[in-house]
């Protein structure tokens, strides 16, 4: 009597030698168990580059990179028409997770996932691979500034670089900037874009393009200019105070 594929739950079910009956278009046929190619989970977790096969099983990625930098080499998008495949990048190691193209395909616009929490989804409609979605943020963490020396600040007409490593033009960024007197930011609060104030005392801050993996923070002439209790502001200039940029870079 032939196995029930359908029922076969645990590998101690299948024997080497065992033979199944596959009944095709009214014909009986038999093959050996070395003849069926068993598909893993699903789930690939392993920190190691990998090329994805047409048929191997996988969906999902899941990967810690530590301080290593893991690629994904994705089959053609013509032998896995309705294929999806997600990718997650799960620590803040400086690792990173890339990407190429079996077929040349790179319509998905996204080579790299550089932090925690960044993810790409992506399936395969026969001719090329597309974005399903795609998140990937970077958070700086509550930064000293000692521009002017040990224990002092200077938020006066400095130019503070920003690498985020999101591989993206500045345009294509969600980028924000906040301040707080402690390194918790307890007291934070955030720094819009643009200019506080005119005349001869210019406040504010600029945002400007250095290249995909950063940008730059300028401050104004005469430094920052928040809106606080006061009216008027507290200028910030020389204070020995914190900040901490996040940015994000999204697609779907």
């Amino acid at each position: 009597m032939g196995t029930n594929i359908d029922r076969l739950t645990a590998a101690s079910e299948i024997a080497a030698a065992d033979l199944f009956e596959v009944q095709q278009s009214g014909v009986n046929k038999k093959l050996t168990v070395g003849a069926l190619r068993m598909q893993p989970s699903g789930i690939y977790a392993v920190a190691a580059s990998y090329t994805i096969l047409d048929d191997d099983g996988y969906t999902d990625f899941l990967i810690p990179t530590a301080a290593a930098t893991y690629n994904f080499d994705i089959p053609t998008a013509a032998a896995n028409v309705g294929r999806k495949l997600f990718f997650k990048k799960l620590d803040s190691g400086a690792g990173k997770i890339t990407f190429t193209f079996e077929g040349g395909e790179d319509e998905v616009g996204v080579s790299v996932l550089a932090n925690k929490g960044a993810f790409l989804w992506i399936v395969s409609d026969g001719t090329d691979w597309y974005i399903l979605n795609h998140r990937d943020i970077y958070n700086s963490g509550w930064v000293e500034n000692a521009l002017g020396g040990v224990g002092v600040g200077d938020w006066v007409d400095v130019l503070i670089t920003i690498t985020h490593n999101l591989n993206a033009n500045l345009s294509d960024l969600i980028a924000k900037f906040f301040i707080s007197s402690d390194s918790a930011g307890a007291n934070a609060w955030e720094k819009g874009f643009g200019t506080d104030g005119g005349g001869a005392s210019l406040f504010g801050c600029s945002a400007l393009y250095v290249d995909l993996n950063s940008f730059a923070i300028q401050t104004g002439e005469a430094g920052l200019l928040p809106i606080g209790n006061n009216p008027a502001g507290t200028a910030i200039t020389n204070q020995n105070w914190y900040y901490k940029v996040v940015a994000r870079s999204e697609q779907s």
